[in-house]
């Protein structure tokens, strides 16, 4: 049977995942202390176990949450955006993480998308996809959410450019 601080802190850990899911950004102690009803100092003895733990990661400097893997309390490089919200990833890997916790598009996709994307990059006539065209490359590899719906047909985005 699991111990009482190891059951608190899965209780914490699905907090923490759960306001980065809702709310797009890293829960603070009142946060979380607010939730679970627990005290500022037994939250923040929490965390620390579940860094020491490699759950989640702690600044150095302020011991505020930095990341929950795959979301970053910080801004970075990698950000998602869904029709159910935008986070921050730590790495690509970490953005096809959040994005696998929604569903939204397999690796396998990702891969066919990547492929059909950039395999032509290095031909010296190489051009700028139209919106059109982008979008006859998302829709045949199956990406038909909103999210991936582009520009109106008669937009100025579907010009050719020179």
């Amino acid at each position: 049977m699991a111990s009482e601080p190891q059951e608190f802190d899965d209780r914490v850990r699905l907090s923490v995942y759960r306001h980065f899911v809702r709310r797009g950004l890293a829960p603070e102690v009142h946060d979380l202390g607010d939730e679970l009803g627990a005290s500022p100092a037994v939250i923040a003895a929490s965390l620390e176990r579940l860094a020491a733990a490699h759950v989640l990661v702690l600044d150095p400097a302020s011991r505020r949450l930095w990341m929950a893997m795959p979301f970053s309390a910080v801004p970075t490089a990698f950000r998602v955006r869904t029709s159910g919200g935008e986070w921050w990833a730590n790495c690509a890997w970490d953005a096809l993480g959040i994005s696998a916790m929604g569903a939204l598009i397999s690796l396998a996709t990702a891969w066919a998308l990547a492929q059909a994307w950039y395999s032509d990059r290095l031909e010296s006539a190489w051009r700028r996809r139209t919106a059109a065209e982008a979008q006859a490359v998302f829709t045949e590899l199956g990406l038909t959410d909103p999210f991936w719906r582009l520009a109106a047909p008669d937009s100025p985005l579907n010009r050719p450019t020179p």
